[in-house]
């Protein structure tokens, strides 16, 4: 979990996750802007899948079911302020094949518009 942090000023992207693992992480209720400062080819929150993990994480609540597979759990970015100013080329950015994210309640502000968005799934 990553949660009620504010960043800002950074070079490249202020939150940075790739591949995954198994998933489940939380990211939600940050302030974020002034990223990727010295590039422009991604956003404040970046992301890439480029190779699957074997994980457990998706078993059953009772650890009865210890199936591994390649698929993790998704990822949630939820009600955070990001402003994709600088060289952000978006706010969140899932690039090279991101997959299993849940995107809700985020505000967002680029270049050219701002967008309050509510729900949004990958």
């Amino acid at each position: 979990t990553l949660a009620s942090n504010v960043l800002f000023n950074l070079p490249r992207a202020a939150i940075n996750l790739n591949d995954q693992l198994g998933g489940g992480n939380h990211i939600h209720d940050n302030v974020i802007w002034n990223a990727c400062r010295e590039s422009g080819d991604h956003g404040p929150i970046n992301t890439w899948d480029r190779m699957p993990f074997l994980t457990n994480l998706r078993t059953s609540s009772d650890g009865s079911d210890t199936t591994s597979t390649f698929t993790p759990l998704p990822t949630t970015i939820a009600n955070n302020l990001i402003m994709a100013n600088y060289g952000a080329s978006q706010a969140v950015d899932n690039d090279d094949g991101s997959s299993w994210w849940n995107k809700y309640k985020r505000r967002v502000h680029t270049h050219t518009h701002t967008c309050a968005c509510t729900h949004a799934q990958l």
